[in-house]
């Protein structure tokens, strides 16, 4: 999508919300409260990981999906 804002939020299992229904994961709630078409929110959270297991998906594979903005 032209002018699209990719954002992803990498981290451990609080990111992937394991516990929360399909479509309520606080970052895909975060995306629908920022009600801007623009803005693609990526939950990159995987169960088990920690932050710094993000840093190495970061560097292995993430970028190549060229985010604009990365939040750990």
């Amino acid at each position: 999508m032209q002018n699209e804002i990719r954002v992803f939020i990498l981290g451990g299992s609080f990111v992937f919300d394991v516990f929360a229904k399909l479509g309520k994961s606080w970052p895909e709630l975060t995306e629908k409260k920022l009600s801007n078409p623009n803005v693609n929110i990526i939950n990159a959270g995987t169960p088990g990981h920690m932050s710094f297991d993000g840093v190495g998906r970061l560097y292995s594979e993430i970028h190549f999906l060229q985010p604009d903005y990365v939040f750990l």
